[in-house]
């Protein structure tokens, strides 16, 4: 018991700044404390500087602007992808053809490679900026994005009942929640998330010039998806004679926009601090 108090007390101060984590370390070792104290004592004062960290506006804008929205967007559109990439593939490998949709091979290749380099780029400047405004709140933050990502919208059909789960016990699905099982796609976006959270951890900004570079890729990827994604929804309307009636320009903007909304931000971060700098006769 006592191995494992010292364990969880020494994992509990992980959360904490270095130095920080030193000083208590030494307070502990000198107090003859024991195990159990120590632990009491070391998850009181983690929780305290946690607490405090919440006082702030950027763990929150994290969680509302990444987790609530950036994540929740990246999980629809990531759904998709994996869901014509199943279909191309399944209708490819037994009969050495692409699955008939109303576009040509070549319309599908394109608004594909769209797709998949516009998500990358989506998560990974989801993830910088995750990581950037959480700081040591990353650990809530991260599992939260995590799990809005890979999850959100499967739970999204689920309750719509576009998804139907049968008769099979909760408990049974929950171990699986924390899997990026839904295809290909949700695996190398969730990759490409986790490394921008680590690239924003360390870094916390962007200069200038790199933050104009992935404004501009992101707006060039965006405007390619929403016009790639045109060609599916004309297609689909012709190819069912009416049946599926193609969306409004806005619905199909709308998630493209909101998984997209992280480079604006560091953008604007960017362009603020060299503002600031200008003014304090810096540059």
């Amino acid at each position: 018991m006592k191995r494992v108090s010292r364990w969880m007390a020494e994992w509990l101060l992980l959360a904490l700044e270095p130095a920080e984590r030193e000083v208590v370390r030494g307070d502990l070792a000198e107090s003859g404390e024991t195990a159990s104290q120590a632990l009491s004592e070391v998850a009181g004062l983690v929780l305290r500087r946690q607490t405090a960290m919440w006082t702030d506006w950027r763990p929150w804008a994290a969680l509302i602007g990444l987790v609530g929205i950036a994540a929740m967007a990246l999980s629809r559109l990531t759904f998709l992808l994996n869901v014509d990439i199943s279909e191309q593939f399944r209708t490819y490998w037994p009969y050495g053809e692409h699955s008939e949709n109303g576009l040509t091979l070549t319309q599908n290749v394109i608004s594909c490679c769209c797709r998949s380099l516009a998500l990358l780029t989506w998560a990974w400047t989801s993830g910088f900026v995750l990581g950037s405004l959480s700081k040591r709140t990353i650990w809530l933050t991260g599992t939260l994005f995590y799990l809005a990502l890979i999850d959100s919208f499967w739970v999204r059909l689920t309750l719509s009942g576009n998804i139907v789960i049968g008769h099979v016990p909760l408990i049974s699905i929950i171990p699986y929640l924390a899997l990026p099982l839904a295809g290909a796609a949700t695996i190398v976006v969730v990759l490409c998330a986790i490394w921008g959270i680590w690239q924003g951890i360390r870094s916390h900004t962007l200069a200038l010039q790199r933050a104009m570079l992935l404004m501009t890729a992101t707006v060039v990827l965006t405007s390619l998806v929403f016009w790639t994604d045109g060609w599916a929804e004309c297609a689909h309307e012709a190819w069912s004679e009416g049946l599926w009636r193609a969306l409004p320009w806005q619905t199909r903007l709308a998630p493209l926009i909101l998984a997209s909304w992280p480079a604006g931000y560091l953008l604007a971060s960017a362009m603020w601090r060299r503002r600031a700098r200008l003014n304090r006769g810096e540059d």
